[in-house]
């Protein structure tokens, strides 16, 4: 894996967010999930696509995480 990759892999950045979505309906292949995941799971609801913000995958913001919070944990 070249050193850039692996910098990548590291940064805390959309592209290794839990809380992306990898989607075809957002020019940067990504939405940010975070409102979805958010919601407690037994009444969790997908909505469209559309209506999650699209993020670059070299963003990031302070809801940035490597895992999705659960109950179990």
């Amino acid at each position: 894996m070249p050193s850039n990759e692996k910098e990548l892999k590291n940064k805390k950045s959309c592209s290794n967010c839990a809380y992306a979505m990898p989607t075809d309906s957002a020019t940067t292949s990504y939405r940010c999930g975070y409102s979805y995941y958010m919601q407690p799971a037994v009444t969790r609801k997908q909505e469209r696509m559309d209506t999650y913000p699209e993020v670059a995958h070299d963003a990031n913001c302070g809801h940035w995480s490597d895992h999705v919070q659960s109950i179990l944990e």
